[in-house]
């Protein structure tokens, strides 16, 4: 078998990839049904999905809402399907992401220089306390979001 041949990503897989994103991201089970209506939309200009850019030939960003959190689609026009979901998220949510990413590449940097078993628990301490920071974000995010929703039913404005 020829090993030097490049492997192409097929629609499969890359409707795959958009599933395991979504639940890594917004914990949210997406089926492959939404996502080939998605696409539909996309392909027909319209529905619940708005063109954001175009990112390449092949690549072009889309707005959309999935169970209420505004997302964007990556859609590769070449396979005719969603390659990936990204978040839109406030400069302030970036730069606390950015903060935790640093503070838990730090913390598990420090846990992997030690090399003992008894280390090696402490080091799966970290990386836990490491993901339960990424959840508190999260949860944070869709509580702004939903006191956001709650101002504008109300209609309260900052004249108030």
């Amino acid at each position: 078998m020829n090993n030097n041949k490049k492997t192409y990503k097929t629609k499969q897989a890359l409707i795959g990839h958009t599933i395991r994103r979504v639940k890594e991201r917004l914990g949210i089970k997406l089926t492959e049904t939404k996502i080939l209506e998605f696409n539909k939309q996309i392909q027909n200009g319209g529905g619940e999905v708005e063109f954001v850019k175009k990112v390449s030939d092949r690549r072009s960003l889309w707005k959309t809402q999935l169970d209420g959190v505004e997302i964007i689609l990556a859609y590769d026009k070449e396979r005719h399907t969603v390659a990936t979901i990204l978040l839109i998220m406030t400069p302030e949510q970036k730069k606390e992401r950015k903060i935790l990413k640093r503070q838990c590449i730090r913390k598990v940097k420090r846990a992997k220089k030690r090399t003992n078993r008894e280390d090696e628990n402490i080091f799966k301490k970290k990386i836990e306390y490491c993901k339960q920071k990424i959840r508190k974000i999260k949860t944070r995010r869709k509580e702004s979001k939903l006191l956001r929703e709650e101002i504008k039913t109300k209609g309260i404005t900052n004249n108030e």
